[in-house]
């Protein structure tokens, strides 16, 4: 029996998705279960290799929008290089937090008629995670408001007001002599020293304004 014009018709598995309709050809004896399984394997591996890849692009599209916000604060003096990494890690996480919410978004709302659970499990996941950059945002703009080392320190006013002058009785001691200098204790506990003036000798009191 010749087989010169026979043709291939691609099989209706009744099966949603990809599968529906395929058109496969192996060389060698396969029966149908092992294509099947073998096709699976295939389908899968190319599914999540182009979901990574689509992560991986959208989370460098953000990271290449949100950039140039994190050059900013280097215009600031003494601090402005620390600031603006502290920025651009704060923004790479929520660029990476984002780009998985939508990730796993559109991979959930692909699943959700084939296999409802996963699909529903998928969108949890990415709720959780557009909350984590809810949150991480709060914190940055929280730490933003406080004030940072870039400010001018303002240092305390101390009273200088000068302490009162104190009216200080002394006795001339014996063997002084005017113009001497005298170490004399004072009411409030300490030693200063005083000079005996003119025309004070040794018994004769005097007045020193300490």
């Amino acid at each position: 029996m010749s087989t010169s014009n026979a043709q291939m018709r691609p099989w209706d598995t009744q099966l949603p998705g990809t599968m529906s309709l395929v058109d496969w050809a192996s060389m060698g004896g396969l029966s149908k279960s092992d294509m099947i399984n073998e096709k699976q394997s295939e389908n899968g591996a190319m599914v999540i290799a182009l979901r990574f890849v689509g992560f991986i692009l959208m989370w460098l599209g953000l990271q290449l929008v949100t950039g140039p916000i994190a050059l900013m604060p280097q215009i600031v003096p003494c601090c402005g290089e620390m600031i603006g990494e502290m920025v651009g890690c704060a923004l790479c996480c929520m660029n990476c937090l984002i780009s998985l919410a939508l990730s796993l978004t559109v991979i959930g709302v692909a699943w959700l008629m084939a296999r409802p659970i996963l699909g529903i499990g998928l969108l949890l996941v990415a709720a959780a995670a557009v909350c984590g950059a809810g949150v991480l945002r709060n914190k940055f703009r929280k730490n933003a408001r406080e004030p940072s080392m870039s400010q001018p320190f303002m240092a305390p006013q101390i009273n200088m007001a000068p302490a009162p002058q104190q009216h200080v009785q002394v006795v001339c001691p014996q063997n002084a002599v005017p113009g001497q200098m005298l170490m004399v204790q004072c009411p409030d506990g300490l030693q200063r020293q005083v000079q005996v003036p003119q025309g004070v000798f040794p018994g004769q009191t005097f007045q020193v304004i300490i």
